[in-house]
């Protein structure tokens, strides 16, 4: 069964595009949830007009992250843990940590947009994605370093 797809679905397809789907996929979950229909000509035009609306805004979001991103790119964090004698920490430092360290430093992000792939749990340097849009990925240095407290 062909559909015209009204919003991105990952692993099928983007927004406008006219996928073929099982029929039971596009009845009892595709088109109920809102995500599909049937390609008619009036449906196709309509999503197309979204889609330009939406790529616009999207271009618009991109310039003004694309700002902030000149500003963090210089942005050196440093975060203090509790370690033990080997450098191994007693806990971890994850992304909600280096959101926080962020935000001291004046930027609002939020916890998702901060890319690890698995917490820190050793001293030392790393290189930590920001991301502040699909197109538009910052890296930060992060030093963990031991509490002295």
């Amino acid at each position: 069964m062909e559909l015209l797809l009204r919003d991105d679905v990952p692993g099928l397809g983007s927004r406008g595009e006219i996928v073929k789907v099982p029929r039971g996929y596009a009845r009892n979950y595709l088109i109920p949830n809102g995500l599909a229909e049937v390609p008619t000509p009036d449906a196709i035009a309509s999503v197309r007009v979204q889609a330009e609306k939406i790529a616009v805004e999207s271009e618009k979001q991109k310039a003004a992250k694309m700002d902030v991103a000149k500003k963090l790119a210089g942005v050196a964090l440093t975060i203090a843990a509790k370690a033990g004698e080997e450098g191994h920490l007693y806990g971890s430092v994850g992304a909600k940590q280096i959101q926080e360290a962020l935000a001291g430093e004046g930027f609002e992000l939020e916890e998702k947009q901060v890319e690890l792939e698995s917490p820190l749990k050793e001293l030392g340097e790393y290189d930590v994605t920001i991301s502040l849009h699909p197109e538009v990925l910052v890296p930060v240095k992060v030093t963990v370093e031991a509490d002295e407290a």
